[in-house]
């Protein structure tokens, strides 16, 4: 998923979605953004290029699982 004019991917209110083999990469602020007790799992993805950040996670989410990806510093410094 790319090139999407805020995030690739939200999570929100109490969400527990599975990614697989995903590519997540150059959106305009975030790979993955969970909120809102969100969860979700991300299994060899990779998270890479995005605008602000690669993932983004506010309070209230409960812990997610990230396994064999990898994420990349964004191109903007």
């Amino acid at each position: 998923m790319h090139h999407h004019g805020y995030a690739a991917v939200t999570v929100s209110t109490q969400s527990n979605p599975l990614f697989l083999r995903c590519q997540l990469h150059d959106n305009q602020k975030y790979g993955v953004e969970i909120l809102q007790e969100g969860q979700g799992s991300y299994q060899d993805c990779e998270i890479f290029a995005n605008g602000i950040d690669n993932v983004a996670i506010t309070t209230g989410v409960h812990p997610i699982s990230i396994s064999a990806a990898y994420t990349k510093h964004s191109n903007m410094e």
